[in-house]
């Protein structure tokens, strides 16, 4: 028979097993950005762990509790109460968890996700956070009083835990760790651990955040994608959210450009974990930034996303970036957290100006009224950044009497075949041609719109839209119909 399992903490600790058990504090219940930082501003993570499984750092009271989950005993570190007055921790944002603890203090081991943290060992507990995990409901579990950190953490080894997640492809570092984003490091209120997917490196060249709201209009999104093309065929890592809307066609304009040969990339900032894709349907465009970009988060690998979540997401957004491009938002989007957010951080902000008769533009508006500059394209971010030299080729050079110029409101990759050369034309009887290409105005459209305008039906719109391309009149980019660059 083999002996007993050596305890985590008393097992040699490599470099490497540092991220693990950094992993496994982010992933106790009621643990928040800002404990997180309290703790490891004092103590290595693998440290850190060790005073956890001695009881001597305790779960902070979530809000409506009067004091942590086990109260101080005579004898314990100072460590143990974060709120007396002689406590390391004191005024640290222990109670609060950083906007976290409140949210999840009272959900056993919630969050932790399919692959909890120790599953194996937690016994009656994995019905919790499983529940939790799999979309149940945040109240489903939460009638049950949180397990204390050192039941949990005696029962858990942090690097058994963590290998499935690194075999995924999770990464994780922890503040002021090895790969820890330099931006962050001075930031206000930076993660206390951060998981990715990906490659991190990218966040060391020119960030800027292209964002806005997930109900965009066709207008609104064909601009996000250009601008997302665009700055990253100047080099610039293009950074949003991953959501529905506005941030994925800036994600996939990136993605474009990277096709097409440039120096391009795009990182997106999640409000789950970084291997839980949301919303579902950006499942691709998930795969697709992670294998040319990254996906980060501050939330642990099986964590789904929450309502609660998505502001803290959007500081890590404005703190990693250099400037904020907002193209559409609605009064009350949460892009103008983003917003807000970013002017704490002394980051510039400027806006996309929309329709005054479009609730989708509301906000932004409300932005450019408030003195935010406005962006018609992507040599507007460059001349903001001091990239002058760095002009994208759909944004041609600009002087006395150009502004009847073509502004940057269309998406899709250049035209191949019509590009400084004669466009042919459409035969005179071929009626239904004309009229798809005239309901593709001078911004992208889908092949429902397109169907919507015409009144043909799909046999024939698909008909027109292939002599359309081959006539070099119209292009196509990932379910968008666009007329190519003059």
């Amino acid at each position: 028979m083999s002996g007993p399992r050596p305890r985590a903490i008393d097992r040699v600790v490599t470099a490497d097993d540092q991220g693990a058990y950094a992993a496994a504090l982010a992933g106790l219940p009621g643990m928040g950005p800002a404990t997180l930082r309290s703790i490891l501003s004092q103590f290595s993570p693998r440290q850190a762990w060790a005073e956890v499984c001695r009881g001597r750092i305790v779960r902070p009271a979530a809000k409506g509790e009067d004091r942590p989950a086990r109260p101080a005993r005579p004898g314990d570190s100072l460590h143990a109460d974060p709120g007396s007055a002689g406590s390391a921790f004191a005024g640290a944002g222990f109670a609060g968890a950083g906007g976290g603890g409140a949210g999840v203090g009272g959900a056993g081991v919630a969050g932790l996700g399919g692959g909890g943290l120790g599953a194996a060992q937690v016994g009656n507990e994995v019905s919790g956070w499983e529940g939790r995990a799999g979309g149940r409901g945040p109240g489903a579990e939460r009638s049950r009083p949180p397990r204390p950190w050192v039941q949990i953490s005696r029962q858990v080894d942090p690097c058994e835990w963590w290998a499935p997640h690194a075999r995924r492809g999770c990464r994780v570092t922890w503040w002021q760790g090895p790969d820890f984003p330099g931006r962050l490091v001075d930031d206000p209120s930076p993660p206390g651990v951060l998981f990715w997917r990906g490659s991190i490196e990218f966040l060391d060249r020119t960030c800027v955040a292209v964002v806005g709201t997930r109900n965009a209009t066709p207008e609104g999104r064909a601009s996000a994608y250009r601008l997302g093309q665009d700055l990253a065929a100047a080099g610039i890592c293009v950074v949003s959210g991953l959501a529905l809307g506005i941030d994925g066609a800036a994600h996939a304009g990136a993605l474009a450009a990277l096709a097409q040969g440039a120096p391009a990339t795009t990182v997106g900032v999640a409000a789950s974990g970084p291997d839980i894709v949301y919303p579902r349907r950006h499942a691709s465009l998930w795969a697709d930034v992670t294998r040319h970009g990254a996906v980060i988060s501050e939330n642990p690998p099986g964590r789904p996303a929450q309502a609660w979540r998505f502001p803290t997401r959007n500081r890590l957004i404005a703190g990693l970036v250099s400037l904020v491009v907002i193209v559409e938002s609605r009064l009350r989007g949460g892009s103008l957290h983003t917003a807000e957010a970013a002017l704490e951080r002394g980051v510039e902000v400027r806006v996309v100006p929309g329709s005054v008769h479009s609730p989708a533009s509301e906000g932004t508006n409300q932005l450019l009224y408030d003195g935010a500059g406005p962006v018609r394209d992507a040599r507007d971010v460059l001349d903001a950044l001091g990239m002058f030299q760095s002009v994208p080729p759909s944004c041609p050079p600009r002087g006395p009497g150009k502004e009847g110029r073509r502004v940057s409101g269309g998406a899709g990759p250049t035209a191949s075949g019509s590009a400084g050369g004669a466009v042919p034309a459409i035969p005179a009887d071929d009626l239904q041609c004309r009229r798809v290409l005239e309901a593709v105005g001078t911004t992208p459209v889908t092949t429902e719109q397109i169907l919507i305008r015409t009144g043909l039906d799909a046999a024939a719109a698909a008909r027109c839209l292939d002599r359309l391309v081959e006539a070099g009149r119209l292009d196509q980019r990932q379910g968008w119909w666009m007329r190519p660059p003059r």
